[in-house]
């Protein structure tokens, strides 16, 4: 299965903050799968460009 359009992606702003459980309980494939990505390279280049940091430094800060 192909990845969303780039359209249909929701923003990096909340793409942590809506993912369910705490950091200790969610990891960055969670997050990626909730949103429709399969390809974990995929999102976490994406992830990195839009914010400027990798999603596991930012899910470990929440």
């Amino acid at each position: 299965m192909a990845d969303p359009p780039r359209a249909s992606r929701p923003s990096v702003r909340v793409l942590f903050g809506l993912a369910p459980g705490s950091a200790d309980e969610t990891t960055v494939a969670d997050v990626a799968r909730r949103w429709g990505f399969h390809h974990m390279g995929r999102f976490s280049n994406e992830f990195l460009q839009r914010s400027g940091e990798y999603p596991k430094n930012t899910l470990r800060r929440r």
